[in-house]
């Protein structure tokens, strides 16, 4: 992932890779952002108020190395997680086979608007990381609105723009968001801000060998009653 003049970065190429990991680097991607994304996940988790008996979806789930620490917390949930990443889905298919093989999890290559349910069938929608790459944020809110039952809860987990406007691949590619411009985005399209949490991360290791720093903004929204 270096330039070999200089040994630095290819941003762009990195920027891409986060995007939607594929090819012959697409595992040491993976890997690499569960270094990263650790503790967003950690914090992420705190905040979906599991409990039993849960449908929940999560939009761009990486290699699923975390979907594990979820069914830790709670065992009895059914999960579904869908990425664009071909590569992404298999490695989350080998990592959770048990969960896979019991029908807890289910992982599919796709975007949201290609599920193809009709009916609202999911308690809990979150993502992490993926907000930044939304092409039409207000078409995958209206998706999420389909596929969310009434008083379900979206949780949607970033880093926030006065860090992330720091680190150089988010030139390419990257729509960075505040703490304000996420809520009214989440209002704007129909959903009831619940919680806001902003905490300091410590020691987070970047996508490269460099060592960056993080902070993670966590939003939970409900969707209106009907």
């Amino acid at each position: 992932m270096n330039d070999n003049k200089d040994n630095t970065p290819d941003w762009q190429f990195v920027a891409a890779q986060l995007r939607q990991p594929n090819g012959e680097f697409a595992t040491e991607i993976g890997q690499r952002m569960n270094v990263s994304n650790l503790q967003i996940h950690q914090f992420t988790f705190d905040e979906l108020q599991l409990h039993p008996d849960l449908e929940i979806l999560e939009i761009g789930m990486g290699n699923g190395h975390f979907v594990k620490e979820l069914f830790n917390l709670n065992p009895d949930l059914t999960y579904t997680g869908i990425d664009y990443s071909k590569e992404m889905v298999e490695a989350s298919k080998t990592i959770n086979s048990d969960l896979c093989e019991q029908n807890k999890a289910t992982f599919l290559h796709c975007a949201i608007d290609e599920l193809p349910f009709s009916e609202p069938i999911y308690d809990r929608i979150f993502t992490i990381n993926t907000l930044y790459f939304w092409s039409d944020p207000d078409v995958t809110l209206s998706n999420i609105q389909r596929l969310l039952k009434p008083n379900g809860y979206l949780t949607i987990a970033i880093r926030p723009k006065h860090i992330m406007e720091h680190h150089p691949f988010t030139a390419f590619g990257f729509t960075l968001y505040s703490r304000e411009d996420a809520c009214r985005l989440l209002e704007k399209n129909g959903f009831n801000i619940v919680s806001v949490t902003e905490k300091k991360e410590t020691g987070s290791s970047g996508i490269t060998d460099e060592v960056l720093t993080f902070e993670s903004l966590i939003i939970t929204a409900e969707k209106h009653s009907i």
